[in-house]
């Protein structure tokens, strides 16, 4: 085997999903035909990019990640781990438009062939979060897992609060365009805190500088960071 063949088809066959659909849409009486042209007009062509692109982009991974000489192509073909991982991140990204989720999905996919990758379980319920979060879950947790850090990867100078702080305080300084929308991003906390990632019910309440600026991410919170993050 090469490094070519890791070279992703550029189109499918065999898509059972859509298939099930057009037989749906082609039953429908008198406007089947009709409707049945219009969904491949509109729908099949951009789903089929969205494909084309999501393999492209795992292969591009792997293939680096082989001539760096990080992997072999034994670690992909034999490894029923990510197999699984790479049919059910599929599965999420042909549903989401979202760069960052994307994202997130490949690198879950390629960390699965890395070294000391998570147990099955708990790559399934990665996978699983990736699909169930937003892109500004996905940031909130980051942001609050290691604040000092993640302004200084940003290019940005950390905060400095005068006596005290709170974690909504914080928030605003790295995402301004969050003022206004405590509803908002009241409910992404408390999400992430009911999922188990995020080790605070309330963004709210004063604390010291330094307990502003200490990691809020539970173990469940840091593994996943660590899966969905470039290695």
């Amino acid at each position: 085997m090469s490094e070519n063949n890791l070279e992703p088809p550029k189109k499918s066959t065999g898509d059972h999903s859509l298939t099930a659909v057009r037989a749906a849409i082609a039953a429908i009486p008198m406007a089947g035909g009709a409707a049945i042209e219009l969904f491949n007009a509109l729908i099949t062509p951009p789903l089929e990019k969205r494909k084309s692109e999501w393999m492209e982009s795992v292969a591009t991974e792997l293939q680096r990640l082989t001539q760096e000489n990080r992997i072999t192509l034994e670690n992909i073909v034999n490894n029923d781990l990510f197999i699984d991982a790479m049919l059910e991140a599929s599965q999420v990204a042909l549903k989401t438009s979202s760069a960052d989720k994307k994202l997130a999905l490949k690198n879950a996919v390629v960390n699965t062939v890395l070294p000391n990758p998570p147990d099955e379980s708990l790559q399934k319920i990665y996978i699983r979060l990736i699909d169930e979060l937003t892109e500004w879950h996905i940031k909130l947790l980051a942001l609050f897992d290691a604040p000092e850090a993640w302004f200084h990867q940003q290019g940005l100078k950390p905060p400095e609060f005068v006596i005290t702080s709170s974690l909504s305080a914080l928030l605003h300084k790295a995402f301004p365009e969050l003022q206004g929308r405590r509803d908002f991003y009241d409910y992404i906390a408390k999400d992430l805190y009911n999922k188990g990632l995020f080790a605070s019910e309330s963004l709210h309440g004063n604390m010291s500088t330094t307990g502003a600026f200490q990691s809020r991410s539970t173990e469940l919170g840091k593994g996943f960071l660590s899966f969905i993050k470039e290695q």
